[in-house]
């Protein structure tokens, strides 16, 4: 299946396949007033709002946003988690399409790859944020993913972005990101928390006994009190809205200006953040434009996040360029509708997992890529809760129901089917039930058919991933961007700009500009002016800012050929993504079927694929016989060229009682310059219980106090488990 196939498959729009050719299509002449847009993102909530029928929530504010617009009741996020969705916004691109499904990774997204606000720029809108970005690509290996923009994004992107510091009449788009219902404040000490609820008026505080709680949680005092502190967040930050609102009313912005709410993720609490159930990924949206949307409509159509962006570039009459994944759900440019959402789940901090989903407005399907792996994984940042320290004694002390210890199973189904409609917290698998077959091959195609269409990298192990985008662990430059042309006009000079470096954005400023301005067409430019320039690509570092005096003096340079090392291109031209695919779904024959056909993938030329066959071997290899076979073979493979393969390898030995030999492997791959490399040691070695033991002081001595990165955070946990 072609991409544009699969776009008319899962609903794309033609918009979303070729660029109108006027640059405001719809509904607007190149003259004619635009509509500001305005984003209010808040974090970690569900659609859990007065306004969606939730009796227990207070959110007087969003209620009557709601009642002035669209209701939104069928949107969903693509992860399930703030990083991979917020890249997944800015790009309107599937984040497991450019390589950036993990959490706070940091990604080169294919040259063609832009941030959709780019789009809005040349089009004259001033573009703000603030102020969290997320976006997991970085200008550099020193900047924190969490603020990381490139220049070209934003006008203006910081804690003081505001539409009110664009030209005057100029049109803006402005994000607002709102940090109180982080799912952090949940668990925040008291006097933080009085401090994040000042403005709520104690009445109208949630009270503990009036929850109602999911059946996958235990009803303890603790839950009560975590999931009123939730709502009384959300109650906090209705507040913020107004005051954002407030002030568009104050400028005399508000019919001239789109509103878009929403939040970037699930509820920030177990089993829902970070997971692909739509506790995690099933999300609230409302949209005013006073004079245009009725007030008071809802709307049930599939949208995903991926949408958003597109939306607002149609909405806004600027082109929508070819290679977005995401589609219009808004203006006139909007075309058929969704038949069906994806999600994805890859790593999580500091544990793996490769979970893929896709549901339509009755089913969800789940595919589990590691049913070998435990749901709820330990996660030092998710540990800290409340509730999951509850759930976690409490299931130690066997006193979960069974709805609720299914989290804490030791392995998971390969599938998972759920009637959503009549079954809305997804605690009745359906997967191989009589009368569900049909719908359950029908989505697994759908979910195969949308992997393949979109290249989806998720199953490549991240260190050769990440291999792949930097060998060498080395930081690709973005070229210094260069004058292409210049011509005298006489009172000005026409001014063109151009970088070397495939995909690149440039950005100038001329003389006493404060801001960098994005080059989307011919400059004019005065005479004995300075101009200077800086051209970033995504994931590369900055070129130099170079500057020039602009005269009759002046010489254009020479055109210089384009360089783009695609580092997707091997991947594809091997059939890498098809061949993973065929070779995970040997997960659907029985083992005695599927481990010849393992054994044989072991001599395959792909790591990738030698890595996967390593476990499939390793966790479907049952009997004394096919362990003793496999053990021989995995004894030369941990001193595989691969580190992944060596590290799989001796974490199977470890499990078949090999530990001596293997062990010491794992350790030693924990000096690896890669992260993501020492990431799968520490995991191997925190998975193999008390082998580790006699082991547990040299790892103590490899612990870095001053260092937080996902590796050690694991060693932690290895080393925890052995303190008194």
């Amino acid at each position: 299946m072609d991409r544009r196939d699969f776009l008319k498959m899962v609903g794309g729009t033609a918009a979303a396949l070729s660029i109108p050719k006027p640059l405001f299509s719809f509904p607007f002449k190149e003259n004619d007033k635009r509509p500001n847009i305005l984003w209010i993102v808040t974090e970690d909530i569900n659609d859990d709002l007065g306004c969606y029928g939730d009796k227990y929530s207070y959110t007087p504010n969003l209620d009557k946003l709601a009642s002035e617009g669209i209701r939104f009741t069928n949107v969903y996020d693509h992860s399930g988690v703030c990083a991979p969705t917020r890249s997944g916004i800015i790009t309107c691109m599937y984040p497991t399409t450019m390589g950036s499904g993990d959490m706070r990774c940091s990604t080169v997204p294919p040259s063609e790859i832009k941030c959709f606000t780019e789009y809005l720029r040349a089009a004259g809108y001033y573009c703000t944020n603030n102020d969290k970005t997320d976006y997991n690509f970085k200008t550099s290996p020193d900047v924190k993913t969490e603020t990381a923009a490139p220049i070209s994004a934003w006008d203006d992107n910081g804690s003081k972005a505001h539409w009110r510091n664009r030209d005057k009449n100029q049109p803006f788009f402005s994000v607002f990101n709102i940090f109180t219902t982080h799912e952090s404040q949940i668990r925040v000490p008291e006097k933080q928390f009085e401090k994040n609820i000042a403005h709520v008026v104690p009445e109208k505080l949630h009270k503990r006994n009036d929850a109602v709680l999911p059946p996958y949680y235990p009803d303890t005092p603790v839950v009560r009190n975590d999931w009123a502190k939730y709502y009384d967040l959300i109650t906090a930050m209705d507040i913020q809205v107004k005051e954002i609102l407030d002030q568009l009313k104050e400028d005399g912005l508000e019919e001239d200006t789109i509103v878009f709410f929403y939040g970037d993720n699930g509820r920030g609490l177990p089993r829902a953040k970070r997971w692909i159930y739509d506790s995690g990924i099933k999300m609230g949206l409302l949209v005013r434009w006073p004079e245009h949307f009725k007030p008071g409509s809802v709307n049930d159509d599939l949208v995903e996040f991926i949408d958003l962006g597109a939306t607002v570039l149609s909405l806004a009459g600027v082109q929508i360029p070819a290679y977005f994944q995401g589609a219009p759900f808004l203006g006139e440019v909007s075309g058929k509708k969704r038949e069906y959402i994806f999600a994805a789940r890859d790593r999580m901090d500091e544990r793996y997992d490769i979970i893929r989903a896709v549901r339509d407005k009755k089913f969800k399907y789940i595919r589990n890529f590691m049913p070998f792996l435990a749901y709820a994984q330990h996660i030092e940042y998710m540990d800290q809760m409340p509730t999951m320290k509850e759930m976690r004694r409490l299931n130690a002390e066997s006193k979960l129901n069974a709805v609720q210890e299914l989290f804490f199973n030791k392995t998971k189904p390969l599938e998972e089917l759920y009637d959503i409609t009549n079954d809305p917290y997804e605690i009745n698998n359906l997967a191989g039930k009589p009368g569900y077959m049909n719908t359950l091959v029908s989505m697994r195609k759908v979910l195969n058919d949308w992997m393949l269409g979109t290249e989806d990298t998720g199953l490549i192990p991240e260190p050769i991933l990440v291999s792949s985008m930097r060998p060498h662990i080395l930081w690709e430059k973005t070229e210094n961007p260069y004058i292409s042309g210049i011509k005298n006009k006489g009172d000005y000079f026409d001014v063109e700009l151009d970088c070397a470096t495939e995909g690149a954005s440039i950005v100038y400023k001329i003389s006493n500009d404060i801001n960098w301005k994005l080059y989307s067409k011919k400059l004019k430019i005065k005479n004995d002016s300075i101009l200077y320039i800086q051209s970033s690509r995504l994931g590369f570092k900055m070129s130099d800012k170079i500057s020039f005096t602009i005269n009759k003096n002046l010489k254009a340079t020479p055109f210089k050929q384009k360089i783009n090392r695609d580092w997707k291109k091997d991947f594809r031209e091997k059939d890498l993504f098809k061949n993973l695919l065929e070779l995970k779904n040997l997960d659907f024959l029985p083992d005695k079927e599927s481990l010849p056909k393992l054994y044989q993938a072991l001599n395959d030329k792909s790591d990738s694929i030698r890595y996967w066959a390593v476990l499939g071997i390793h966790y479907k290899s049952s009997s004394a016989e096919e362990i003793s076979k496999a053990k021989k073979l995995f004894n030369n493979l941990i001193s595989d060229g691969s580190p992944v393969i060596r590290i799989a390898s001796a974490h199977a030995l470890c499990d078949w009682a090999e530990g001596t030999i293997a062990i010491p492997i794992l350790i030693n791959e924990l000096e690896q310059p890669l992260e993501s490399i020492r990431l799968h040691a520490a995991i191997a070695l925190d998975s193999i219980g008390n082998k580790i033991e006699p082991y547990v002081e040299q790892i103590k001595k490899m612990l870095k106090p001053s260092t937080d990165t996902y590796d050690q955070k694991v060693l932690r946990h290895v080393v925890e488990k052995f303190t008194d």
